[in-house]
C-alpha cells in the first residue's frame, strides 16, 4: 500500500515510586487541585508510524499513538514529520485526552509544531571521532485557552550519530562520451548470456537494511525487472504472527551479492525484446538513508540477432564460368593471379577475413577493426610471411562478433568433394598430340564431294585437376578447327599453331 516501513510499538512508562511528597501523590489521582512536573506512574502506551514517501531527499512520516496516564485516563495523539535529508525537520502533531473531553477543559485542538535541524561543525574521520554538530530546536504548542508555551534549545553532538548512507561501489564498463553501456545476448549460447556487474556496498555505523536493483524499458519507461533483498521487518500487520514478527525484530545486515546479474528476463521470467534498457542501484540503512548515486547509472543493450554475412567469388575472376571450382595460378604471368571475393554485411565494429588450407589452418589473416561494413578482399595467393602458397585446395571465411557476443560468418569451400574450394595452380601442364596421317585432303582428286578423315589424339601427361585439363582439350579442339578451316592440312603446321 501506500504506507511504507511500518512500525508498531508498545511501552510501559513510569514504573517504581513517584517523586512526590504529598499523599496521593498530586497528578496521579484524578480530581487533584495540581498537577505535577513529573510523568505518571504506570503508564501503557502504544504507537503506531510508518512512511508515506521515503527517498533520497525527503521523507514524510505520520505517526498514532495512545497513551493511558496511570490507568486514570487515556489521550490520543496523531503527528506529521517532514525531514529534508535529515538536515531540516518539521514536525506537526495534536494530542486530546477523555479526561479534557469530558470536563471541557478548554485544552486548544490547534496542533503543536517542532523545528529541528542538524549544523555539522567538522568532517567526519575514519573513526568517527572529533566530529561534532549543533542540533537547534524551537517548539510552539497551545495549552489551554489563550495559554501558550514555546520552547528553544540547542544540543551540541561530539561524536555526531551516522548521517550518511552505505558506500556503493558498482565496477561498470567505461565510458566514451555517455553512460556506461553493456551488450548482452541472451540466447543460451554460452557468450554473454547475462549482465554482470561487480558491486560492494557497506556501511561503517549503521546497518545496510536494504538494496534495489532495477531494469527499466528505456522506450517505455516500465520497469520491466526488479531484484531487491530488505530486512525481514514486517511491512504490513495483518496478523498476529507479524505482530509478533515485529516485536522479536533485531537489526542485521542484508545478505548482498558480489556480482549483480541479470539473465534478460522479465518479473514473471519471460524474455525481454531487443533493446536498451536502463540499469539503476540503490541502498538504504536501517536509518532509511539511502544512496541513489547509481541510479540510472547504465544503459545494457539486448540484442540476440547474429550479425549478417554473405561472400562469394567475383564472376570476373573465376577461371571456368560455370564451374564450382574456383581456380587461380598466383605465378606472376598477369593471367588469372589473384582471385576476388564481393562481400555483404551489417555494419560491425570488426571484421576477420582468413584464408584456410585443406586442415583448416588459417594461412593469410587480414582484420579491420572499424565500425563498418565488410570490404571486397582480393588474395593474391601468399600467405601472412608474403610467400606463395603451396598448389592445392583452399577455403575462404568471412567472420565477425557483434557486441552482445553474437558471431556470424561464411565460408566458401564446405562440400565434401571440393567441388566449391578454391584451387591455386601454378604448374605447367604437359600435352602429347598425335596425328595419324602427317598430311590429307578433304576430296579425292577427280571426285565432287568426297570425304576424307582427320583424327588427332592428345592426352595429358601431368599437369591440373581435371576441370584444367578438360578446359585444355576444349581450347585445343577449338584450335584444330580454326586450322582445318583456313585449309592448313599439313601436321608441322599445326604443331607450330599449337606451340
Amino acid at each position: 500500500g501506500f504506507l511504507k516501513s511500518p512500525r508498531l510499538g508498545f511501552a510501559f512508562s513510569g514504573i517504581g515510586k513517584e517523586f512526590n511528597y504529598e499523599t496521593p501523590p498530586i497528578g496521579m489521582s484524578p480530581g487533584s487541585k495540581a498537577s505535577s512536573g513529573f510523568p505518571s506512574a504506570f503508564s501503557p502506551s502504544l504507537g503506531f508510524s510508518a512512511d508515506l514517501l521515503n527517498d533520497y531527499n525527503l521523507r514524510i512520516m505520520a505517526n498514532i499513538d495512545l497513551r493511558a496516564p496511570s490507568f486514570a485516563d487515556l489521550e490520543g495523539e496523531i503527528g506529521l514529520g517532514i525531514s529534508y535529508r535529515n538536515m531540516l525537520n518539521l514536525r506537526i502533531s495534536a494530542a486530546e485526552s477523555l479526561y479534557d473531553i469530558q470536563k471541557k477543559t478548554g485544552r486548544s485542538l490547534w496542533p503543536s509544531i517542532t523545528i529541528s535541524g542538524s549544523i555539522p561543525l567538522g568532517s567526519k574521520d575514519p573513526q568517527n571521532k572529533g566530529v561534532s554538530a549543533i542540533l537547534p530546536a524551537f517548539g510552539f504548542m497551545p495549552l489551554y485557552d489563550s495559554l501558550n508555551s514555546f520552547s528553544i534549545g540547542a544540543q551540541i553532538a561530539w561524536r555526531q550519530h551516522d548521517m550518511s548512507p552505505p558506500e556503493v561501489k558498482l565496477e561498470l564498463p567505461p565510458s566514451v562520451g555517455g553512460p556506461p553501456v553493456a551488450y548482452i545476448s541472451p540466447n543460451d549460447d554460452s557468450k554473454q548470456d547475462k549482465l554482470e556487474i561487480p558491486l560492494s556496498v557497506k556501511d561503517e555505523q549503521g546497518i545496510v537494511a536494504g538494496w534495489l536493483f532495477k531494469i527499466e524499458d528505456r522506450s517505455s519507461g516500465k520497469v520491466v525487472r526488479t531484484i531487491t533483498e530488505q530486512s525481514d521487518l514486517p511491512d504490513r500487520i495483518d496478523s498476529f504472527s507479524s505482530i509478533k514478527k515485529g516485536f522479536g525484530y533485531t537489526k542485521q545486515n542484508v545478505p548482498v551479492p558480489n556480482i549483480l546479474d541479470w539473465d534478460g528476463r522479465d518479473d514473471e521470467g519471460n524474455p525481454v525484446p531487443d533493446g536498451t534498457y536502463i540499469v539503476s542501484f540503490h541502498a538504504w540503512d536501517d536509518l532509511g538513508k539511502t544512496n541513489a548515486n547509481y541510479d540510472s547509472c547504465m544503459n545494457v543493450v539486448v540484442d540476440r540477432s547474429a550479425p549478417i554475412v554473405n561472400a562469394w567469388v567475383l564472376g570476373s575472376e573465376q577461371l571456368l564460368q560455370g564451374f564450382d571450382v574456383m581456380i587461380f595460378s598466383p605465378d606472376g604471368d598477369n593471367s588469372k593471379d589473384t582471385i576476388s571475393f564481393r562481400v555483404q554485411g551489417s555494419i560491425e565494429d570488426n571484421w576477420k577475413y582468413e584464408i584456410l588450407n585443406e586442415n583448416n589452418v588459417a594461412i593469410r589473416t587480414m582484420e579491420i577493426k572499424a565500425r563498418s561494413a565488410p570490404r571486397d578482399f582480393v588474395w593474391d595467393g601468399t600467405d601472412d610471411r608474403g610467400k606463395r602458397v603451396p598448389d592445392g585446395y583452399y577455403r575462404f571465411r568471412l567472420s565477425t562478433m557483434d557486441p552482445a557476443g553474437n558471431t556470424g560468418y561464411k565460408i566458401i569451400g564446405i562440400s565434401d568433394d571440393k567441388s566449391d574450394w578454391i584451387v591455386v595452380d601454378t604448374s605447367r601442364p604437359a600435352v602429347k598430340v598425335v596425328a595419324d596421317k602427317k598430311a590429307f585432303s578433304p576430296k579425292k582428286e577427280g571426285e565432287a564431294g568426297g570425304k576424307s578423315s582427320f583424327r588427332i589424339k592428345m592426352a595429358r601427361q601431368s599437369g591440373p585437376p581435371p576441370a584444367m585439363a578438360q578446359h585444355l582439350l576444349l581450347s585445343l579442339s577449338d584450335l584444330v578447327d580454326v586450322i582445318l578451316l583456313e585449309k592448313c592440312f599439313r601436321m608441322d603446321s599445326i604443331e607450330q599453331a599449337l606451340r
